[in-house]
């Protein structure tokens, strides 16, 4: 391979750089990258020399004999790289094409669930709970009762209480009149025997007088 190649093989590694900046976070890219920018300025600098000597236009010190020494070196390592760089990029490419064909199936799926009418979800029917069945009739005649058997315990315990405040009270006038009578009787006859007396004193009177 000529300088020329290894050249346009940098460019193209630049213009691959550029057209995918994902390459900026692949560390073994960067690195081969940067190994191939400077191999190639090393080996312009080596073109550089070796026409300025044939032009008898440089004297070469030794440091650039042996610079001009590894260039046979230096050409292989170059070639090297591009074969590895070359099959390192189309790699890179199938990967990056895997994902971005997966990243537009997926967004496909999205834009079709999208476009999909929402799934009505109807909620859940909750049955209202059933009022037991009341009978109210029957209710009414349990108060009935309950009522006229309270009411009959209420106007008994009225009745009771009424019938002794008027025996009570028929009692007292009763147990007053028969006071009153036997007082009266017991006047009588004491006016009774007080008569009785006197006139037995007056027919003694009469008698002894005779």
């Amino acid at each position: 391979m000529s300088i020329k190649d290894f050249k346009d093989h940098f460019e193209a590694m630049k213009t691959f750089k550029a057209d995918n900046p994902s390459t900026a976070d692949d560390a073994f890219f960067t690195k081969s990258y940067t190994r191939m920018r400077k191999f190639v300025k090393k080996l312009e600098k080596i073109h550089e020399v070796e026409a300025k000597i044939l032009k008898k236009q440089l004297t070469p010190t030794q440091e650039q004999l042996e610079m001009i020494g590894k260039k046979k070196e230096l050409e292989i390592s170059i070639e090297g790289m591009v074969t590895m760089n070359n099959s390192y990029m189309q790699e890179f490419l199938k990967k990056l094409n895997t994902v971005e064909t997966k990243e537009e199936v997926i967004e496909q799926k999205e834009v079709e669930e999208e476009k999909k009418e929402p799934e009505v979800v109807s909620e859940p029917k909750v049955e209202e709970p059933r009022q037991p069945d009341i009978d109210i009739e029957a209710i009414r005649k349990e108060e009935f009762e309950r009522g006229l058997a309270e009411g009959k315990n209420v106007g008994f315990d009225e009745g009771k209480a009424h019938a002794y405040e008027q025996g009570k009270q028929d009692g007292y006038q009763l147990a007053k009149e028969e006071l009153q009578s036997e007082i009266s009787n017991t006047e009588h006859d004491v006016k009774e025997k007080a008569v009785n007396f006197a006139s037995l004193f007056l027919i003694l009177g009469i008698w002894v007088d005779n």
